[in-house]
């Protein structure tokens, strides 16, 4: 039983860090056109806290799978201000779609804000989150 929550976890990081790479490298691509709107600056900002969200929880992995000592509340901390990165950052993609400006790059960077807010959804579910540091 335990092990399954430990690859579940493994696989919650191996997600993570797939989808901070792929918003990394969208946002380098188009970097240069949009560098000072301001939704690249809030999804910048979402990308760098998730990737501190998604090492601080790699290097975390095998201590929070056997109970020792572990900084979880810092994990929790960093996931809360990840997840208000993020809706931030959906807030000002919305507002660009709406009139239509830059569809493609838009939907493509809301597709990926979303599957990273899912993934802290999942996070917040796991019976990992609700752990008690020692």
């Amino acid at each position: 039983m335990r092990q399954n929550g430990y690859n579940k976890l493994k696989s919650l990081v191996r997600w993570l860090d797939v989808e901070n790479t792929l918003l990394a490298k969208i946002l380098e691509r188009n970097y240069m056109q949009h560098r000072r709107q301001p939704f690249l600056l809030y999804t910048r900002l979402a990308l760098k806290h998730s990737a501190q969200f998604a090492k601080r929880l790699k290097s975390n992995v095998k201590s929070l799978h056997s109970d020792s000592a572990c900084d979880l509340e810092e994990i929790n901390e960093l996931s809360d201000k990840c997840t208000a990165l993020i809706i931030r950052a959906g807030v000002e993609l919305s507002r660009i779609h709406v009139h239509r400006h830059f569809t493609q790059l838009i939907t493509t960077l809301i597709a990926c804000l979303s599957r990273l807010h899912l993934l802290m959804g999942k996070w917040r579910k796991s019976s990992f989150h609700k752990l008690k540091a020692k």
